[in-house]
This record gives structure tokens, C-alpha cells and sequence, in this order.
């Protein structure tokens, strides 16, 4: 092993090091677990992919597309072990969430695309949605489908709620059987109305508890008609309330969306350790800079707190008294009075300069933590603003297509 006896060009060359060894980009770790049960299903090891796939399934928050594609490499996965009756279970809950799935046959095999197409015409109706008036905003289940009327070539086959919604109208709601292989129509006649306001309350993730002015309506995304302020408060088991005093208008539409943060422990905050909380946000680069920057100074400081002790190696400095004379020894060398003030006052200089040194070394680590601790607070702060901006502008496009075009009036509260 080469020591190098400048400790600051060994710390730089380090940071340079692992700075430029790591990849720039991280996979998701979505990414990462199918393709890994893509390798597994060409080796052959069925049950581990299987085995993987129902532990991400069990992991909590995960997102519905990709719950989806779980579902639909879980029913593969059983397909290759000759489980029909698992796989085509596996393909119904893929239908379930996004029932228009078309398989590509240049990743998936014919066996598997007619499986899924034998599920889809038995679990897969039509809907055909009409109002009055016309041009109402349609949501199938809480969701944003389009404008009536309506057709919806591919709804998954059970009771489904609709609702319909108009400006000077009240909600129009409905909940109706969809047939497989069939169509099924929907006529709903929406009533004027002339003193109410319209919130609509959605939530990130969804299925949280909302109450309005301390009553409970349901769970997110809900629709509620009212007048005047009321009090929204929204509560999911693992995420901090939200409280917000809204203001409803007459004959306005408003809506409010809530991202809601995920509770942390309390003893142990991963983003304070450093690079830990860039890496779990995927900013990477951040990550292994603040994690070589750290590594670096830790190997730096306890190098040097180890090696440049000022004492080290020097005579041990005595004095004694024998018969009320004084002696001053340097080991075991009688020397003068004056020589040992010398010789004394020159180590406490160089003790001085240690104790000095080895304070902006300390200060010098908290400014590096501090750093740390900023940077990771505005990824935090910026990865929230970016998942509220995502929603935000998914909200106005919901919005702008959804309604009669200069007509209506609308308000967002965040």
C-alpha cells in the first residue's frame, strides 16, 4: 500500500476516485426488479422470481403501474410452471388496473398475448355514457375519462361508479354493472343549481380520509357540494394530516389536491446521514460526492489525530526536588533552569498549534455535514415541489379538457 504524506491530496484524490467510478445515473427500482426476474425466467429459477415479485407486491406505496406490470410478469411467471388457472388471476388484476393493455409482440410471446386476449373478452365490457346537458367532465371510479358523451371501448367488468359533472349543475352520480362483452349505456339528467359550490379533493397518494367541517366523506378523490369555508382534513395511516380552510363559491368548481408526506422515524433519519439522502432520491452524483467527501475526512481526521501528536517521540521533560533544590531533567540528562523554560515553552507552542489545527479540522467536518444537511433539504424540498408540479399540471389538463371552454370559472388551492 502506498501512503501518501499529503492526507489533503490523498482525501482529494479519493473524492476524484469514486466521483468518477460510479455510475451518473441510477436505475429505479422498479426498473431493476423486472429485469431481474427476466433473468431469473431465462434460468429457469421460477420460484425466486416469484418469490421476489409477491415481496415487492407487499411493499407499501408502490404505484398502480407498477402494480400492473407485477401482476403481469407474476402471470408469466406462473404460465412457465403451468399454473393457467394463477396466470389468468394475475392477468384479471392487470385488466383491473388498466383494462386497454395491449401486449407487444415484439417482448411478449403469442401464448401469452392470447392468454390475456381470452381474460380481456371475459372480464372486458364497453360503456357508453350520455348527459344531459351534454358535455359534462366523466370520471370513471374518481378518475378523468373524458367528456360526454362518451364511449369507453375497454371497462373492466364490475360495478363501476360514474360521475358526471357540469358547471351550474349538480354532481351526477351513478353506479352501474358493466357487462362483459357487452356495451352498456348510461343516460344521467344533471339538475340546475343555483347556490352551491363544487370541491373536488384529490391526494397523493390516493385513498386517504377526508373529512369536510369534522364529518367524514369518504376517501380520495371525492367529490363534495357546499357553500362558503369549510374544513378539509385529510389523514392516511403512515402520512402526516393535513388540515386546509377552503372557501366555496356559488356556482364555482374547485379543486384541491394534497401531497402528503410520508411519516420518518423519529430516532433515526436516513437523510441525515451523509449521501444516504441524495441516494434515496436518486441524485446520485450528490450522493457519492457527499459520501466520498465524508469518507475522506473521517480517514483525514482520525489519520491525523493518530499520527501528528506533538509530543510523540520527543525526551520526557522532569523536574525534581531534593532537599528543597530543584533538578530539571530531558530523560535521564541533567539540564539547566533556563533550558527546561526553553524546551517547555516550545512544546506548549506546539501543543497550542495542534489543539488549533485539530479545532478547524473539526469545524471543518461540521461544515462538510452542514453542507450535506442543505443540500439534501433542498432535493427534499425540490423533489416535493416537482411531484406537486407534476400533479398540479396534470389537474389543469384534466381541467382545460373537462369543461365548456371559457365558461367555467376555477380556483386551485394547494
Amino acid at each position: 500500500m502506498i501512503l501518501l504524506k499529503d492526507k489533503r491530496l490523498f482525501f482529494l484524490l479519493l473524492s476524484f476516485i469514486i466521483f468518477f467510478i460510479f455510475p451518473s445515473s441510477i436505475q429505479s427500482e422498479e426498473f431493476r426488479i423486472i429485469k431481474t426476474v427476466r433473468k431469473l425466467l431465462s434460468k429457469g429459477k421460477y420460484y425466486k422470481a416469484e418469490e421476489l415479485l409477491k415481496l415487492r407486491l407487499q411493499k407499501k406505496g408502490i404505484s398502480e403501474n407498477e402494480k400492473k406490470e407485477i401482476h403481469l410478469h407474476l402471470g408469466i411467471v406462473y404460465h412457465r410452471m403451468n399454473k393457467m388457472y394463477l396466470t389468468e388471476m394475475e392477468f384479471e388484476e392487470v385488466l383491473k388496473i388498466d383494462p386497454e393493455i395491449i401486449l407487444d409482440e415484439k417482448f411478449f410471446d403469442k401464448d401469452i398475448i392470447e392468454i390475456m386476449n381470452d381474460v380481456k373478452r371475459n372480464t372486458v365490457g364497453s360503456l357508453k355514457i350520455i348527459t344531459i346537458p351534454d358535455s359534462s367532465a366523466i370520471y370513471i371510479n374518481k378518475k378523468k375519462k373524458g367528456i360526454s358523451p362518451l364511449f369507453l371501448k375497454s371497462v373492466y367488468s364490475d360495478y363501476t361508479e360514474i360521475t358526471a359533472i357540469k358547471e351550474n349543475y349538480n354532481i351526477g352520480e351513478r353506479k352501474i354493472y358493466v357487462f362483459p362483452g357487452e356495451t352498456t349505456e348510461v343516460r344521467m339528467v344533471l339538475r340546475w343549481q343555483d347556490f352551491f359550490g363544487i370541491l373536488e379533493v384529490r391526494t397523493s397518494p390516493e385513498k386517504a380520509d377526508v373529512y369536510i367541517n369534522d364529518t367524514y366523506e369518504g376517501v380520495s378523490p371525492l367529490f363534495y357540494t357546499g357553500m362558503d369555508k369549510c374544513k378539509v382534513k385529510i389523514e392516511k395511516d403512515g402520512y402526516v394530516p393535513e388540515t386546509k380552510i377552503i372557501g366555496l363559491k356559488r356556482r364555482k368548481i374547485i379543486r384541491h389536491f394534497q401531497y402528503l408526506i410520508e411519516k420518518k422515524d423519529k430516532l433515526l433519519y436516513s437523510q441525515l446521514i451523509p449521501g444516504l439522502g441524495q441516494f434515496k432520491y436518486g441524485y446520485t452524483k450528490h450522493g457519492i460526492f457527499f459520501s466520498a467527501l465524508t469518507l475522506g475526512y473521517l480517514i483525514y481526521y482520525f489519520n491525523y489525530m493518530q499520527n501528528n501528536n506533538p509530543l510523540k517521540g520527543l525526551p520526557l521533560l522532569r523536574y525534581v526536588s531534593v532537599g528543597g533544590k530543584y533538578y530539571y531533567y530531558k530523560d535521564d540528562q541533567i539540564i539547566s533552569s533556563l533550558e527546561y523554560s526553553r524546551e517547555k515553552a516550545k512544546r506548549e507552542k506546539l501543543i497550542f498549534d495542534y489543539e488549533n489545527k485539530k479545532t478547524f479540522i473539526t469545524l471543518a467536518g461540521v461544515g462538510i455535514y452542514l453542507l450535506n444537511c442543505i443540500d439534501t433539504f433542498f432535493i427534499i424540498k425540490r423533489d416535493l415541489k416537482r411531484k406537486m408540479e407534476k400533479e398540479r399540471k396534470k389537474i389543469n389538463f384534466e381541467f382545460s379538457t373537462g369543461f365548456n371552454y371559457g365558461k367555467i370559472s376555477l380556483e386551485y388551492k394547494f
